[in-house]
C-alpha cells in the first residue's frame, strides 16, 4: 500500500512493547498516534516510549473521560503530560470520539514498556518500576465490572512519524 500511494515510508511489523526497547525506535519520533488498541493507560505505555522529548502521543478514542482520569499516573511515570483532549460527534449518529494529545516532557524510564505488557499482563506488571512492591488494589483503577484492567483489543494500529527524515 505504501508504494501504491507513493509514500516515503517504511512499514515495520512488530509488537510495540518489543520495538520500543530497540535503540532505532525508542524516543526517535516526533509523533506516535494510535487507535483501537487498548485503554489509554496501556496505550500510553506502548506509545510514549517511541516519542522523543518534545514530541507528542496522539490517541483516537471513544468516550475517554474515565480513561483520561485513570491515565494521569501513567503519563507522569512515562514522562508525558496531557496537553488536551478534544471530544466530537461523528456524523450520522455514529458516536462520540475523543482525540487525546500528550506531550513527551522527559525520557521514558528504561523499564517501560514493561516486559509482557500486552496480552495477559496483569495490571500489576505494568507501569511500576521493576523490583518495587505490587501496589494495593485501586492504584490503577478500572471500569467497574470490566474483565481486565488492561485488555488488549485487536484491530488497532500505530503510526510513527519522524520529522524531515527519509525512512
Amino acid at each position: 500500500a505504501v508504494s501504491e500511494l507513493g509514500l516515503n515510508a517504511r512499514v515495520v511489523n512488530g509488537r510495540a512493547e518489543e520495538l520500543a526497547r530497540l535503540p532505532g525506535y525508542r524516543e526517535k519520533f516526533d509523533v506516535c498516534c494510535a487507535r483501537a488498541v487498548a485503554r489509554l493507560n496501556t496505550l500510553a505505555e506502548y506509545c510514549v516510549p517511541f516519542a522523543k522529548p518534545g514530541g507528542v502521543f496522539i490517541a483516537y478514542k471513544g468516550n475517554a473521560a474515565e480513561e483520561i482520569e485513570e491515565s494521569a499516573n501513567a503519563f507522569r511515570i512515562l514522562g508525558a503530560r496531557l496537553e488536551r483532549a478534544e471530544q466530537f460527534e461523528l456524523p450520522e449518529g455514529a458516536g462520540e470520539r475523543t482525540v487525546v494529545v500528550a506531550e513527551k516532557t522527559a525520557p521514558t524510564p528504561a523499564a517501560y514498556p514493561a516486559a509482557g505488557a500486552g496480552k495477559g499482563a496483569s495490571r500489576y506488571e505494568r507501569l511500576r518500576p521493576y523490583g518495587t512492591p505490587r501496589p494495593r488494589r485501586g492504584v490503577f483503577p478500572q471500569k467497574s465490572g470490566s474483565r481486565a484492567a488492561f485488555p488488549h483489543r485487536g484491530g488497532g494500529g500505530y503510526l510513527l512519524l519522524r520529522h524531515g527524515a527519509g525512512v
